[in-house]
């Protein structure tokens, strides 16, 4: 018995691949477990629990003027907020949820490959999760990505298919609504779902699919009139719909962030996104080059399903681009919005590469060639930085410009040796520093980028070839060298996604966060005025429930103004620094990470009467600087 008869046969029990999804399952619990206790927190998932828990115990309300910045739709912060009313505020709450929500998150990626493809496909979906390491930490923090990629799924599950049971359709589109009311970037999902039921099912279902979209989304509007229209006239034309312009933002004053970000940093950001999500973007790239006609599908239903997916998938993919790499506000966020609808691109590949009935060429080989020899090259740009360490590299740097290379003077060779520095020295009069130095910033860009194109040569040239042998088949040309694409170039993107982040800090985050919590409950008394300066991630503050904090305060830096009218801009959920001085001038504490301690904390203890008491541990293990100093006013 060959080996290709031998996992024909194993194919062919059913409780292997169920096994391997349940392996993959424990796996990913497991991952999401230890990311949840050993990341940093970042400002997003500060924002959306302390938002989300001022919201949910009433002190504030979404939209309310002159409280918090409500920069998202409301669900994004009442959800985690109900959340930590039952079970209490803080991180680990929080990032228990998270996880809990990833692994339903992955219960339906599951349902969802199973009912596409089979189960087969259903665990290697699964695995395709298991091993997207930098996706099981996004997921594995509180913020909006992993919960609204567990409504999108769950919509899905509810809705897309064959001969859907009715309540489960209209729950799926009620769920969807309640997805728009989570976070506004998802806003085109919802009408281009209720366009699919009614293809699908029926005008019936599709005119009781619309009454209820209309219903939830209308009534999450009116909760939260008027001031749920401040969002829409951040993105609509205000000039085509002048209504809106009464709930514009302040205008007068500048943004304190707004980075001038370079085109290469932009392509950098573009094919990060590429690397993090490759199989999810590179399977929907391959269903669309080798898309059949209808009769080429195995059902039409699966083509409906097919046509759906690519509509949205590649919808929101262009908005998120647009709205990261096309501003200045957050250009390196491509690769995160992405985690909000990736599995669409993945779904799509499972659903195409199962549910066609042969693979046709309708490109010849200049685009699919194309695209393995960009995106190689893109990927291998992207991955600068990571592939190794400076020291190493600096270190093979030195011993590769120290050798000995014959002395060269007016284009010819004279007697004796001299270091190969010393002749890029001689010859552009670089400095020996400079030469190491620059060689670092040369060879982690270039070395990965000639790595990618070597690797896109050779899948050009032998990937038909290796296809085409592991199938048993001679009918797969360019479509077999995509697929060996598809296949290698996830397991070498799934390798670099497994390096350690910035974020990584060593166990555990919850309990040092905890620990600081607790010191920061005894020193500062209750009904306290809190001035915060103490860091991105306002977590802190969720173990501080009795105090009054300046509320625009919470997205730190990026609610800050330059100028403008006070009024107008606290009316709104931002600040300027004539608030923060008058802020400083009636705070009862002054909470200050040490990292910003040094100058601002002398001035204002000497300036304003404060006493510096015992400040906190630091309350990211990995940073030391991460304390947080406290200042109480003098009695």
């Amino acid at each position: 018995m060959d080996l290709r008869e031998r996992f024909k046969r194993i194919y062919e029990i059913p409780w292997v691949a169920d096994g391997l999804a349940i392996l993959g399952g424990i796996i990913y619990a497991v991952q999401s477990w230890m990311y949840a206790h050993t990341q940093s927190s970042i400002l997003d998932e500060g924002a959306y629990l302390l938002k989300g828990y001022l919201f949910a115990t009433g002190k504030y309300t979404p939209f309310q003027e002159y409280g918090p910045w409500s920069n998202h739709m409301p669900f994004s912060f009442l959800i985690p907020g109900y959340v930590q009313v039952l079970f209490g505020p803080g991180l680990r709450t929080g990032r228990y949820l998270a996880i809990v929500l990833g692994l339903l998150t992955l219960l339906g990626i599951w349902f969802l490959a199973r009912r596409l493809g089979n189960r087969w496909w259903a665990a290697a979906a699964v695995w395709l999760l298991v091993l997207n390491i930098p996706l099981i930490k996004t997921f594995s923090v509180m913020a909006s990505q992993g919960l609204v990629a567990f409504m999108f799924v769950w919509v899905l599950v509810l809705t897309l298919g064959k001969q859907r049971p009715t309540w489960q359709i209209l729950l799926g589109v009620a769920l969807a609504g309640l997805m728009m009311l989570t976070r506004i970037n998802l806003t085109p999902v919802l009408p281009i779902l209720i366009l699919y039921i009614f293809w699908e099912y029926g005008k019936k279902i599709g005119l009781w699919s619309l009454l209820i979209g209309i219903l939830v989304v209308g009534l999450g509007h009116a909760l939260f009139w008027p001031g749920i229209l401040r969002l829409w006239a951040a993105w609509l034309p205000l000039k085509w719909i002048p209504f809106f312009e009464q709930f514009a933002k302040p205008v007068g004053a500048l943004p304190n962030w707004n980075p001038d970000v370079s085109v290469g940093d932009r392509l950098l950001s573009f094919f990060q996104g590429m690397r993090i999500q490759f199989f999810a973007i590179v399977g929907a790239l391959f269903a669309w080059m080798w898309w059949p006609s209808k009769s080429g599908w195995r059902s039409e239903w699966r083509f409906r399903a097919g046509v759906f997916l690519s509509v949205v998938f590649g919808l929101l993919f262009a908005f998120h681009m647009w709205a990261s790499l096309g501003k200045n506000y957050c250009v390196f966020c491509f690769s995160t919005y992405l985690s909000f609808f990736s599995f669409l691109g993945m779904l799509l590949g499972i659903l195409f590469i199962s549910s066609i009935k042969e693979f046709k060429d309708r490109f010849g080989k200049w685009l699919p060639f194309l695209i393995i020899l960009i995106l190689s090259i893109g990927i291998g740009f992207s991955a600068k930085g990571i592939w190794a360490e400076q020291q190493t590299v600096e270190h093979l740097a030195r011993q590769i410009l120290r050798t000995e290379v014959p002395r060269v003077s007016s284009s010819r060779i004279q007697a004796g040796n001299v270091p190969l520095w010393g002749l890029l020295s001689n010859k552009f009069g670089w400095s020996e520093m400079e030469i190491f130095t620059t060689s670092y910033d040369v060879s982690r860009t270039v070395v990965p980028v000639l790595v990618g194109l070597v690797f896109a040569l050779i899948i050009i040239k032998f990937g038909a070839a290796w296809w085409n042998k592991i199938v048993g088949e001679t009918q797969f040309n360019n479509a077999g060298a995509f697929s060996v694409f598809l296949l290698l170039g996830t397991l070498i993107t799934f390798g670099l996604g497994a390096t350690p982040g910035d974020r990584d800090c060593g166990w555990n985050v919850i309990e040092s966060y905890e620990v600081g919590g607790a010191h920061l409950a005894e020193q500062v008394p209750a009904g306290s005025k809190v001035y915060w300066w103490g860091g991105l991630s306002t977590v802190p503050l969720l173990y501080l429930p009795d105090v009054e904090i300046y509320s625009p305060q919470i997205n730190n830096g990026y609610s800050f103004r330059l100028g403008g009218d006070p009024d107008d801009l606290l009316r709104y959920g931002w600040w300027n620094q004539a608030l923060a001085d008058q802020w400083v001038r009636e705070a009862d504490v002054l909470l200050i990470e040490a990292r910003l301690y040094g100058g601002f904390a002398t001035t204002f203890a000497e300036s304003y009467a404060f006493d510096e008491v015992s400040p906190t541990d630091p309350l990211v293990p990995c940073r030391s600087n991460s304390a947080i100093h406290i200042f109480v006013r003098e009695q």
